[in-house]
């Protein structure tokens, strides 16, 4: 039994998995297999990594029950959304109010400028039937007026004049010339 280093014997216990399976560069496997020459106790070692690596591979898979999976998923999506509550509760208790100040007053200004400009902002053209009904609420507006106009002139004249003014200038003549 010869004594390596132990860099070497450290080097060979972590590559000996790679090894067996055949994931070991070419330089890597030379320089393996070298050192496994030195050392005959590491033989063993080599051949128990095999005989575990072909009794896994003899294992068969097994899926996960649909219900399990559901259950954990589940789970894991609670946790997520209580790490994300976490970590905003954290970030707001954290924050300095001094800190937000300037940031609430540019907010509020731009606020203010946005609302300003669409206070005294002059509205589109209205579509054509809010025209067009607008146009006919004008002119029945107009006719109304033109018949008030006219019933009250018809009022004075007929009613007023005729049955009000004239039977009272009729009986007190007197007092309507003072």
């Amino acid at each position: 039994m010869t004594l390596l280093e132990n860099q070497d014997r450290e080097w060979l216990n972590s590559k000996i998995e790679a090894y067996v399976d055949g994931d070991l560069s070419l330089v890597d496997k030379q320089r393996f297999e070298l050192l496994l020459d030195a050392e005959k106790a590491l033989w063993e070692d080599v051949h128990l990594a095999g005989k575990i690596s072909s009794s896994l591979r003899a294992i068969p898979d097994e899926s996960c029950p649909d219900r399990v999976l559901v259950n954990v998923m589940a789970h894991v999506r609670q946790d997520i959304r209580q790490s994300i509550w976490t970590h905003v509760q954290r970030f707001f208790l954290n924050l300095n109010v001094a800190h937000l100040k300037p940031a609430l007053a540019v907010v509020v200004l731009f606020l203010v400028v946005i609302t300003s400009t669409q206070i005294g902002r002059p509205t589109e053209n209205p579509p054509i039937e809010v025209a067009q009904a607008l146009n006919d609420v004008k002119w029945t507006l107009a006719f109304l007026s033109e018949a008030g106009r006219s019933t009250a002139a018809t009022v004075k004249s007929d009613v007023i004049e005729d049955q009000v003014v004239g039977p009272m200038s009729r009986n007190f003549p007197a007092k309507l010339e003072n």
